[in-house]
């Protein structure tokens, strides 16, 4: 096995080394699914980092300015730990391995040499969209709005907060303002007033963190109480994210989020919707169970794990 070198980042390098790699051998070994123009957009909008070799091409994306997105193409996957080794960067690693559970297994042992850990499993789950699970019909009062690009801030906070960004494929701001633009957030607010610190002395403990280092004034403010993300691409949903702060748990606001969104796409002829669930979360197991009886979810066989390696150095 050759060196690896790492070369200026562009989508002519790119390409040419993935042609490169292909004349040792028809068969490629991937963990890239992104369509060309996809990967030409992060080249040029990212600084991505490219180590190549005679048999591996390796593309690093930063993801949150908190770690790389690790994409491998390579006709060896024998030697891959050994490639995978020698990789270090400025910042954690995080690679993705999709397909059948049967497969995706047998890569553990590989990442594992390397210095890898696998962090989390997870399985993709389809909805067959139905009445079961249609709730245009909504017949409740339905305080859901489209959200705006000033509440992008609080979005990602509140995304970040809730979810993994190692495993869990969080949208960075820049995705999230895309997506509200599209008319693909719907969230839910509620009306905060801000009190004196007299007032604020006689709340809960629960209730006072809203309320500390704000002044008196006569305006309301407000904040985002739940929201529903997804991404829609033609006839199929995918990338959702729903969060209810635990406050307002218990209100039915998932329930007007999802209203507000089935409205909104009733003319669209949504088919499936596609969701991830942890493999190892006992909890959201039997609450995977539960959606299945209650809305036909059905778990596929397509699984992700998400290896994650600390090993970094500075460039």
């Amino acid at each position: 096995m050759n060196i690896l070198r790492l070369i200026d980042a562009t989508f002519d390098n790119y390409i040419q080394s993935i042609n490169d790699v292909k004349k040792q051998s028809r068969k490629i070994i991937s963990n890239c699914f992104l369509s060309v123009d996809k990967i030409k957009d992060l080249l040029e909008a990212k600084g991505c980092m490219l180590y190549i070799d005679d048999a591996y091409v390796f593309l690093a994306v930063p993801e949150h300015e908190m770690f790389y997105r690790l994409y491998y193409h390579t006709t060896d996957l024998s030697m891959l730990s050994k490639s995978l080794s020698v990789i270090a960067l400025k910042l954690p690693m995080v690679c993705t391995i999709s397909g059948a559970e049967k497969d995706v297994d047998l890569y553990k042992p590989c990442f594992e040499q390397s210095g890898f850990t696998l962090r989390r499993r997870m399985r993709r789950f389809a909805y067959l969209r139905s009445e079961k699970n249609d709730f245009s019909g909504y017949e409740g009062n339905s305080h859901a709005v489209f959200a705006s690009p000033n509440d992008a801030e609080e979005i990602y906070n509140i995304l970040t907060s809730h979810f993994d960004v190692y495993t869990q494929a969080v949208p960075e701001m820049s995705k999230i303002l895309e997506n509200i633009n599209k008319n693909q957030v719907s969230v839910i607010k509620k009306m905060v007033m801000p009190l004196s610190e007299e007032s604020v002395a006689g709340l809960c403990p629960a209730e006072r963190w809203e309320f500390v280092g704000r002044t008196p004034i006569e305006k309301k403010d407000s904040k985002i109480a739940a929201l529903l993300y997804y991404e829609l691409h033609g006839s199929t949903l995918h990338s959702i994210f729903e969060v209810v702060l635990e406050e307002y748990r218990g209100e039915m606001l998932n329930v007007e989020l999802m209203a507000h969104r089935d409205e909104h796409l009733k003319n669209q002829k949504i088919k499936l919707m596609y969701g991830w669930r942890d493999m190892d979360n006992e909890r959201l197991i039997k609450l995977g169970e539960f959606y299945a009886k209650r809305w036909g979810t059905r778990p596929g066989n397509t699984v992700i794990y998400t290896f994650f390696c600390n090993r970094t150095h500075h460039i």
